[in-house]
């Protein structure tokens, strides 16, 4: 049987979230699985690392809100909604566009996340898939790794407009430190 690009992602997505796992389990001494805020804090009192786990890509639920609530069963609390490629139902910031930003299913998505708690991450997104989950969602947003556009303008950063919204949404944005970026 052939797998579609969105089952290879999934597959690699669980073999990831195993390998993390697995880390977690052989350093117990040093590391926690972390799935929200307190345990961060009781990880950090403890004296050990506390481990969050997101997805970068939402190509890997392969368009299955099933696979959405596995992944954040397994402990995933953040997901980007693109990478570096236009998904079925989100545009990338590097990719082509096909839909506009994000499709129908795509702003379904966004819900069904802020439903289960996970945090909607824009890094990737174009700018149009941006602005649909500012509209979209009941919840604060991340960038995990984002930059400035007035700094470096690129497609992958993101705007004054844009970090402004972040923060109002009352999320955050987290630089990267990657040289094209900064």
């Amino acid at each position: 049987r052939r797998f579609s690009e969105a089952e290879e992602a999934k597959g690699r997505a669980l073999d990831m979230i195993d390998a993390v796992r697995r880390q977690v389990e052989l350093h117990a001494d040093r590391m926690e699985l972390a799935l929200g805020p307190d345990e961060i804090r009781e990880a950090s009192a403890r004296g050990r690392i506390a481990i969050l786990m997101g997805l970068e890509g939402g190509h890997a639920i392969a368009n299955d809100f099933a696979t959405l609530d596995l992944f954040y069963g397994l402990g995933v609390r953040y997901m980007t909604l693109t990478w570096s490629n236009t998904n079925d139902w989100a545009d990338s910031s590097t990719d082509e566009r096909r839909h506009g930003g994000l499709t129908q299913f795509g702003r379904e998505v966004v819900q069904e996340m802020n439903r289960l708690g996970m945090m909607v991450d824009v890094s990737h997104a174009s700018d149009d898939t941006f602005w649909d989950v500012v509209a979209t969602t009941e919840a604060p947003i991340i960038a995990s790794h984002s930059s400035a556009r007035a700094l470096v303008d690129v497609p992958r950063n993101m705007s004054d407009e844009m970090l402004r919204a972040v923060a109002a949404s009352g999320g955050v944005v987290m630089v990267n430190f990657g040289g094209a970026f900064i």
